[in-house]
């Protein structure tokens, strides 16, 4: 009987040890690369806190990964400071072709993503074929409400896991803080990212630093030297200060409409900054060099700025009057132009009026 007791007894402790067990999530990440890149090491960092989660190194053109993680993650691969593609680690094999910006994947979040994008597409050839006439317009407008339902139907269904809560951040950009809070209330789980944690902080920066709000400086160290936005900005000037990184293809675009910018109005009154966010610096030096940017630079500096500013995307382009106030934030091309064109109308630096 005894016997019997301390066989119960240990079957009743393994249940309740296996019971409290976490479920772990095994996965392979295959990344396909070039015989080139041999020696390189590529890495696996966590989406949504930046943290590392492993490297290896490249051998036959080819970097993989093995792994368990305790919850499903979005996650993002790197090697020498240039992105290569991001993914979900989950129960799933997944293989990478980051030149031809490839990716298949076993996964059960992975696929939930194809389905909302094979969604999307459909309402994308809808609008594509519909002729360009007035007529047309309440038809679109019919479509990008149904666009605006797929995303709220979607984060809904998967606030509970990282393709959700990556969903949230593509359309919480654009929220006023009380749409986000009713958001958050209604979906609690989306808080399990790091990234919606501190989204609410960013929106609240941004609204701080809109249009018509004044500067906030802040202070960049690199190779010794630390330079601050105070220091270009000034009484008898205005400044344009560009946020950029040498990846970012739309800020490369804008490159040529700044130099437009700088050949009418450097020597009436305009000061020209740009800063370099979510860079490496070699690749920001490479990139001023190509382009042939010569107005002042503040590198490296990561995201000091952009948490600050509540900036989401780049490029941003802000314009600083004089006295320090935000007369333009978030402008492009023509519309940069006009802002820029606006606040230099009969400006006149005042060692001119001297």
């Amino acid at each position: 009987m005894k016997i019997k007791l301390l066989i119960a007894g240990a079957i009743v402790a393994l249940s309740a040890s296996c019971a409290g067990a976490q479920p772990k999530y095994e996965y392979t990440v295959k990344v396909n690369l070039s015989t080139d890149n041999d020696g390189e090491l590529v890495y696996l960092t966590d989406l949504d806190t930046g943290e590392k989660i492993d490297s290896v190194l490249v051998e036959g053109g080819i970097a993989v990964f093995h792994g368990t993680t305790d919850a499903p993650k979005a996650a993002r691969l790197l090697s020498n400071g240039n992105r290569l593609g991001s993914l979900y680690l989950e129960e799933a094999t997944i293989d990478v072709w980051p030149a031809e910006r490839r990716l298949e994947s076993t996964g059960h979040i992975a696929a939930i993503e194809d389905a909302f994008h094979a969604e999307e597409n459909k309402l994308g050839e809808q609008l594509m074929a519909l002729p360009e006439e007035p007529a047309s317009q309440a038809k679109a407008d019919s479509i990008y409400a149904a666009y605006n339902d797929l995303v709220a139907r979607y984060v809904a269904e998967n606030a509970d896991n990282p393709f959700g809560q990556q969903l949230f951040m593509s359309m919480a950009y654009d929220m006023e803080l009380p749409q986000y809070d009713e958001y958050l209330a209604k979906y609690p789980a989306l808080a399990q990212s790091a990234r919606v944690q501190n989204l609410r902080t960013m929106l609240a920066n941004r609204a701080e630093t809109s249009e018509g709000k004044k500067y906030k400086d802040f202070a960049v160290t690199y190779n010794g030297t630390t330079k601050r936005l105070s220091d270009y900005v000034g009484p008898d000037h205005y400044t344009i200060v560009d946020f950029w990184a040498s990846w970012c293809g739309p800020c490369i675009r804008q490159v040529k409409v700044l130099k437009e910018l700088y050949d009418e109005y450097a020597d009436k009154g305009l000061r020209f900054l740009s800063v370099a966010v979510w860079d490496e610096p070699e690749n920001t030096l490479k990139a001023i060099e190509s382009h042939q940017i010569n107005w002042d630079q503040i590198i490296d500096a990561q995201s000091i700025p952009t948490e600050l500013y509540g900036i989401s995307g780049i490029p941003c382009i802000i314009l600083i009057a004089p006295d320090g106030t935000i007369v333009s934030r978030g402008k492009q091309s023509d519309e940069l132009k006009a802002d820029v064109a606006k606040a230099m109308q009969g400006f006149a630096p005042e060692s001119e009026n001297e």
